[in-house]
């Protein structure tokens, strides 16, 4: 899929996978063909609430269009999906949302790219990512995002992750003039795991502001975080993270790293790690 200002410009896929049973579309083709998987999925409690954030609630209100991805049950799909956004129209604001629907032991990929150019006037991206993956599910999840340094980068990111499955995600940052994201795992039954890496590679003025969740709900779940960032001139990265693990939610395993390489002297960069005990 190719999407530029919000628009779908190129979509091909494969037809055997349609036999199958998987849906994959843009948002509005998606609202139109399968309201139902919009009607369970969308903006639910289980994943990203309209009440997460300011920036979710926002996004909410004006999302544009971005693709829908369900996998029916026992599906394995070997390549990966490839979404592609991009931004061509200075002064605007797009709300791409990535919906991501795993049903029982399925197992798939999907790449995901934000790029610009840097244009004359300023523009927001605020986009929502929502991964669903039932009961032994697979749910791979890419995000490169290479904004112009004109736009505001806001995300809001998070997996509900179901017995014995399986999250993993690769976030990497390299553009905007200011990107805040959060990303975070809902570990929801026994077995489930989380993989959350993070890259990111900052210059000139530009700030990043990287916050994770690690939500262990329920006993005998595992999450691993890694970020690891490099930062020069006058450039500046927050990383804030939390393990939060809930009342009854034994036999916890969780594990959270940030590390950073300064480049410059002027750079700057925070770690502040979290761990709240409610077990």
């Amino acid at each position: 899929v190719v999407q530029r200002d919000s628009s779908t410009i190129y979509f091909e896929v494969d037809p055997a996978l349609a036999e199958q049973g998987v849906v994959f579309a843009d948002l509005e083709t998606a609202v139109r063909e399968h309201p139902e998987l919009l009607q369970r999925y969308f903006m639910s409690d289980e994943a990203v609430a309209v009440t997460d954030n300011k920036f979710a609630a926002l996004h909410g209100a004006f999302w544009t269009n971005g693709v829908v991805l369900y996998v029916p049950s026992d599906v394995e799909i070997e390549l990966p999906f490839r979404v592609f956004s991009t931004q061509e129209t200075a002064g605007i604001a797009t709300f791409n949302h990535v919906l991501i629907v795993a049903e029982k032991n399925a197992d798939v990929t999907l790449v995901d790219f934000y790029d610009s150019e840097t244009l004359d006037e300023e523009s927001i991206a605020d986009s929502v990512i929502e991964l669903h993956a039932a009961e032994g599910a697979q749910v791979r999840y890419i995000q490169v995002q290479d904004w112009g340094r004109h736009v505001w980068n806001f995300s809001t990111q998070k997996g509900a992750i179901h017995q014995d499955a399986a999250v993993r995600s690769l976030n990497v940052s390299l553009g905007s003039r200011l990107s805040k994201t959060l990303i975070a795992s809902n570990l929801l039954a026994a077995g489930s795991s989380a993989e959350m890496l993070g890259l990111y590679f900052a210059d000139d003025t530009q700030h990043f502001d990287n916050q994770t969740r690690q939500n262990h709900i329920t006993p005998y779940a595992s999450s691993d975080l890694l970020f690891k960032g490099a930062i020069k001139d006058r450039s500046r990265s927050v990383y804030s993270g939390v393990i939060k693990v809930w009342p009854k939610a034994h036999g916890t395993d969780a594990y959270q790293a940030n590390r950073n390489l300064i480049l410059s002297p002027t750079a700057r960069a925070d770690s502040i790690p979290n761990l709240e005990i409610g077990a």
